[in-house]
């Protein structure tokens, strides 16, 4: 399924979606949709960089492998630009992180507010490792 937000493809892949479904069956806990949501924040972290930047995505992608964001043939950003771009994302779950642990340490018994923290540190973490090709 495939629709477009202004001059931006929005496209839901079959696998994407079957294994959501598929994992939304036999998940009793929060963890599957707070993955789905901390990737969208993440993506959507890189595209409204993207948009503050003052260019737009070509098209985003949810896939079996998670979600990616293509960008035009003509955007062409400078390095510093393009290191503000790679690290939104992870800002934006580091951001969560943050706020979800606050909350926690006041309301322990809340297991979503641990699972948000612990989601959101892992990808960030996990998005870092991928980032440092960029220090290079």
């Amino acid at each position: 399924m495939s629709f477009f937000i202004k001059d931006t493809e929005i496209k839901i892949g079959f696998l994407f979606a079957a294994s959501v479904a598929a994992l939304l069956c036999f998940d009793v806990g929060p963890q599957v949709q707070l993955s789905v949501l901390s990737g969208i924040l993440h993506e959507g972290g890189h595209v409204f960089s993207l948009l503050l930047l003052g260019e737009r995505p070509q098209k985003i992608c949810f896939g079996l492998f998670g979600l990616t964001v293509l960008r035009r043939n003509d955007i062409k950003l400078n390095y510093k630009n393009e290191i503000i771009t790679a690290f939104c994302g992870p800002f934006v779950n580091i951001a969560i992180c943050v706020c979800a642990l606050l909350f926690y340490l006041n309301y322990r018994d809340n297991q979503a507010l641990f699972s948000a923290v612990a989601i959101n540190a892992a990808l960030a973490l996990l998005t870092f490792c991928l980032c440092r090709g960029l220090m290079a």
